[in-house]
């Protein structure tokens, strides 16, 4: 990190501290919209056919494939 990175971020860190904000907190919150969008990208057509591309092996009866 370059000194000038340095001190863009550490302004930052002061102004957070000033307006009485919480950087666990915000950086959880962060972190949690993150997996939200993650998610919402998700279609569920998608997760069913990793899901029985996953499990497909162990099913014994071709019933359980269809």
């Amino acid at each position: 990190m370059s000194l000038a990175a340095a001190r863009v971020a550490a302004q930052k860190c002061r102004e957070s501290l000033a307006a009485d904000v919480d950087s666990i907190e915000a950086r959880s919150a962060k972190r949690a919209a993150a997996r939200i969008a993650e998610a919402q990208l998700i279609t569920f057509k998608t997760c069913a056919e990793a899901y029985v591309a996953a499990h497909e092996a162990d099913w014994s009866n071709d019933k359980h494939r269809a």
